[in-house]
């Protein structure tokens, strides 16, 4: 027999996991904006950070756009969307 107690341990324990994960990510997206801008000032290119599978990940503009050409997105996607999606893009 399950206790009304054992659900309320779950519930917490689902909580504290989503809130644990959702600190895993604000580090490495933090961690992302830093790399984006350092390499913004190396290069001069613009860097995007995007969410993929769940991850923040940095690329240039120039690569989306190199993607893009090479069919790699569904048709119709253009950089210019993905940049429009994008969690933070450098100036």
């Amino acid at each position: 027999m399950v206790t009304i107690q054992h659900f309320s341990y779950m519930k917490l324990f689902r909580n504290i996991r989503t809130y644990f994960r959702a600190v895993v990510f604000d580090c490495r997206l933090r961690h992302c904006r830093r790399e984006a801008d350092r390499r913004r000032a190396v290069s001069g290119q613009k860097h995007l950070v995007i969410n993929l599978n769940g991850r923040p990940v940095v690329v240039s503009k120039q690569h989306i756009k190199r993607l893009v050409r090479e069919g790699v997105y569904r048709k119709g996607v253009t950089a210019a969307d993905i940049e429009a999606i994008a969690i933070y893009r450098t100036v």
